[in-house]
């Protein structure tokens, strides 16, 4: 967890609680790290029928079905869905 400190400010008489300087640099990568989970998560989101379609051009995929097709890219999407919850719970934890 982050470590408060309390700061002696004469314009602030009661003083002011911040995150130590420490903490904040780890809060800025950790919360950098859940923006680009984010970004990730919905480029596989929007993306998800291209990069099957790639992966059966390159053969890189089994089954040759539409089912098989269509699971493909249901899945990727979940992924990518995952992704983004993740990455937004990073930066909602962080922040």
């Amino acid at each position: 967890m982050v470590r408060l400190c309390v700061f002696r400010n004469p314009a602030f008489p009661f003083g002011t609680v911040l995150p130590s300087l420490e903490k904040v640099a780890d809060m800025s990568w950790v919360a950098l790290v859940g923006g680009v989970l984010v970004v990730v998560g919905l480029i596989g989101v929007g993306l998800a029928p291209r990069l099957v379609a790639v992966q059966q051009s390159r053969g890189l995929a089994v089954g040759d079905g539409a089912a098989d097709t269509d699971d493909r890219i249901q899945v990727t999407k979940g992924v990518g869905v995952l992704l983004t919850i993740v990455g937004f719970v990073v930066i909602v934890l962080t922040v």
